[in-house]
């Protein structure tokens, strides 16, 4: 739905993101149709990109490291689990 944070951030072999055929190579990597035309569009701002999904991911995990979620499933994206998945919400006990 919204892209893969490891593509962005620096999971599998990332592109140099520096040529557009990377933003359209970026499909089988979880990018979306209209995210494609973005980076497309901005390929000079995909560095910044790539940086700030970096540190989403590091600054969320580093949040959340004494709670049972601990943002680990960024690293799953766009790949999540059922659980993350599925249309029920979360019930919350008061």
């Amino acid at each position: 739905m919204y892209g893969d944070c490891r593509t962005l951030g620096g999971g599998r072999q990332e592109p140099s993101w520096n040529r557009t055929a990377d933003c359209s190579s970026a499909r089988s990597m979880g990018l979306q149709k209209n995210q494609r035309l973005i980076c497309r569009r901005n390929l000079e701002l995909m560095p910044v990109v790539v940086r700030a999904a970096r540190q989403v991911i590091d600054v969320c995990q580093e949040l959340f490291a004494d709670r049972r979620w601990n943002c680990s499933s960024i690293l799953l994206a766009p790949n999540y689990f059922a659980d993350l998945t599925g249309g029920a919400p979360a019930k919350v006990a008061v």
